[in-house]
């Protein structure tokens, strides 16, 4: 019996996941949507490290190491947001340019022309 309902209970769980990942699957997000999201959350981590910052400094004189730990998570998470965004524009671009230059060969011409 005992099996049985460890089964029921593990199939609820699953078909709670898959009810989820459809409802996102629907939301049909825009890249420019995406972006701003993206490129808001990086600066929302930036302005509340400079907040926090500014925060412990007028209230205690200085900055202890939790604050000074918030600060450091939340400008490496800002970094990174920008700079994987920056490498998967620079990435795309590249395989784009590489694409084009081959599909130029493939049709007789000798290279890309740039603009």
């Amino acid at each position: 019996m005992k099996r049985i309902a460890v089964k029921h209970g593990r199939a609820r769980k699953e078909a709670r996941i898959f009810t989820c990942l459809t409802l996102f699957s629907r939301l049909d997000m825009k890249q420019n949507t995406k972006d701003w999201i993206q490129y808001g959350s990086a600066i929302a981590l930036i302005l509340s490290g400079i907040g926090i910052a500014v925060l412990s400094v007028v209230a205690t004189m200085d900055i202890g190491g939790g604050a000074l730990a918030y600060i450091g998570e939340a400008f490496g998470g800002a970094l990174a947001i920008f700079g994987i965004a920056a490498y998967a524009v620079r990435s795309i671009r590249d395989f784009k340019d590489e694409i084009t230059e081959e599909l130029h060969r493939m049709q007789g011409g000798s290279g890309v022309e740039k603009e």
